[in-house]
């Protein structure tokens, strides 16, 4: 079978959702499909190139807000039309997928709403500016999306629920985000890190509560001078993170790593003491899946999704959202406890054993794909 992805960012510059389609791809490659990615490129023109036997089609993106979608949508559409011929079935993965049309059978995997995110934005950067002016618009586009679709899948049930109460769909299939487990493994010398920090790696964007991390730092750094943050990832919220970072006069604290290949970032997780996720809303967050599947304890809030993965007290802490004293006192505990630090690293690698490793995942798209085309005909 021939599965065209649509995403909005790919390998080897992505974020949660770009690396789930990487990884969910290679995944059905060795179950003997095929997969075509159709991705955001540059504005120069669209370019073809395959990764991992993925053939990847980086299409004409012209950021031009807030017409970007419709905009990419239409360049998308050109390119599909060319070759729809050749799949089996479209898969979007949204939020921020462009309308997009054809008459194959469509998946959508929802990895968090477009309207559940702007409930939960304040207006502190552009791109949570842009949204909110515009959210009549980008709702629209999503409930289209999600309402056309013959097949609806959620990474989470809090996910699932709000599509249920945002668009009615009733009939929503959850299957999580996954993680490579033979990848993403704990170090092998534990014991003996060369460095020790607190981790947090995503996109540096305000809906991922980061102004309250800096702010929990504060009180932190009051008990243990010496604590140091690494931050992995790019986004619209960085320059103002780095403001807020100065006034609190915590720079020799904070370090801003930027975007890493995957080697790189396995060795942050390897290395760091503590994740911290302190976000306000979530699909299913593929971070902290990888940070417990190298044996990290997590501090988290309890955030739509973060809480059906993170067990509170036995793979890590789990605060309120917009609380930045918690969040200090919660990192504070696992920093000071090395005891209660191995027994939750080790619960999380468990866990994600259990329930998050891609080849069961796969397998849940690999038989639905196949019972969605005998149903299409």
């Amino acid at each position: 079978m021939h599965i065209c992805m649509i995403c909005m960012d790919f390998p080897p510059v992505a974020r949660g959702v770009g690396y789930h389609v990487f990884n969910l791809s290679k995944k059905l490659i060795k179950r003997g499909h095929k997969v075509t990615v159709l991705t955001r490129g540059f504005w120069k023109g669209t370019r073809c190139e395959n990764i991992n036997g993925i053939s990847v089609y980086r299409i004409q993106f012209l950021p031009l807000y807030p017409l970007h979608l419709q905009i990419h949508g239409f360049f998308i559409n050109r390119l599909l039309k060319s070759i729809e011929n050749t799949f089996d079935i479209v898969h979007f993965h949204n939020p921020l997928i462009p309308p997009i049309c054809t008459s194959l059978p469509v998946v959508i995997t929802q990895h968090g709403t477009v309207k559940g995110g702007i409930a939960h934005r304040k207006s502190l950067d552009l791109f949570s500016i842009v949204l909110k002016l515009f959210s009549r618009m980008y709702i629209s586009i999503e409930r289209k999306l999600v309402t056309t679709a013959d097949k609806v899948i959620a990474v989470s049930h809090s996910c699932a629920d709000e599509l249920k109460l945002y668009y009615g769909i009733d009939t929503v299939e959850v299957v999580s985000n996954g993680v490579d487990t033979n990848f993403f493994v704990p170090a092998k010398n534990n014991n003996k890190r060369r460095r020790s920090y607190i981790l947090y790696a995503g996109s540096l964007d305000s809906l991922k509560g980061l102004a309250d991390l800096v702010m929990a730092a504060k009180y932190i750094c009051q008990e243990n001078k010496g604590v140091k943050f690494a931050l992995v990832g790019k986004g619209s919220f960085e320059k103002r993170l780095k403001s807020l970072i100065h006034s609190l006069n915590l720079d020799e604290n904070f370090s801003f790593a930027g975007y890493v290949d995957q080697n790189i970032l396995l060795k942050h997780y390897q290395n760091a003491t503590v994740f911290v996720h302190p976000s306000y809303h979530e699909g299913l967050p593929t971070t902290i899946l990888e940070a417990m599947s190298c044996g990290i304890p997590t501090v988290a809030t309890v955030a739509a999704g973060t809480s059906e993965i993170v067990t509170d007290g036995e793979t890590g802490l789990l605060v309120p959202p917009r609380d930045p004293e918690k969040l200090a006192i919660a990192i504070l505990t696992l920093l000071n406890d090395k005891e209660l630090r191995r027994r939750m690293g080790e619960n999380a690698r468990k866990r994600v054993e259990k329930y998050f490793e891609w080849n069961a995942i796969s397998e849940k798209y690999g038989k639905m794909y196949s019972n969605l085309k005998v149903d299409w005909k």
